[in-house]
């Protein structure tokens, strides 16, 4: 698959059939998301891949984190909304959870690992799409909270940068559209006098 078709071909996916993902491309997406620049070579992502019944401990330490803070869990709305939180790993056949394990090395930018990852998460979507799946890049204050991060062993300095889902799309997917480069971009072609933001140089 061409480059571009990919990035313009693929779209995020809520809706999947319940068809098994094959272990193989799922190696194969985690593969091409190390293959993403990192700065020193820390290579800071780390994965959990949950498919079959390991999606039912995804879903406990879901509900747990959905219930913290909850005056009364067993109200009808809050009830409801645990029971989503609970369905949420079975939506797909495979959840993997991305995380970034920042190096301790002093000169290592955290933030820079991060974006790491997140070129990672690109490369794995993007990989997703080349595979004939679909996939969505799931966040929110569930990936946040302390108890997830202790769920899965990460420092305090560590982050989780998302929950991938996958699978075979059960709906085709649709055309989409973004603004052009253009309004976003400046081209400095000649060294003149020139106010880039509020200096000039």
């Amino acid at each position: 698959m061409d480059v571009y078709e990919a990035i313009k071909g693929r779209s995020t996916i809520y809706k999947f059939k319940p068809t098994e993902v094959p272990k193989e491309k799922l190696e194969r997406i985690l593969e091409a998301g190390t293959w993403a620049p990192n700065r020193f070579l820390t290579e800071p992502w780390r994965f959990w891949v949950f498919t079959g019944e390991g999606r039912s401990l995804l879903s406990r330490i879901l509900v747990e984190i959905e219930k913290d803070g909850m005056e009364n869990p067993d109200s009808e709305e809050n009830r409801k909304r645990i029971a989503k939180r609970a369905q949420q790993p079975f939506n797909a056949p495979a959840a993997i959870i991305v995380g970034c394990e920042v190096s301790e090395k002093d000169r290592v930018n955290p933030i820079e690992e991060v974006a790491a990852v997140n070129a990672c998460v690109q490369n794995m979507l993007l990989a997703a799409h080349a595979e004939g799946l679909a996939g969505f890049w799931g966040t929110g204050n569930y990936v946040y909270h302390p108890l997830f991060k202790e769920f899965l062993g990460l420092k305090e300095k560590d982050r989780v940068i998302g929950v991938i889902y996958i699978g075979y799309p059960a709906r085709s997917k649709t055309e989409r559209s973004r603004t052009h480069f253009s309004k976003f971009t400046k081209w400095i072609d000649e060294d003149k006098n020139t106010t880039l933001g509020l200096i000039n140089i």
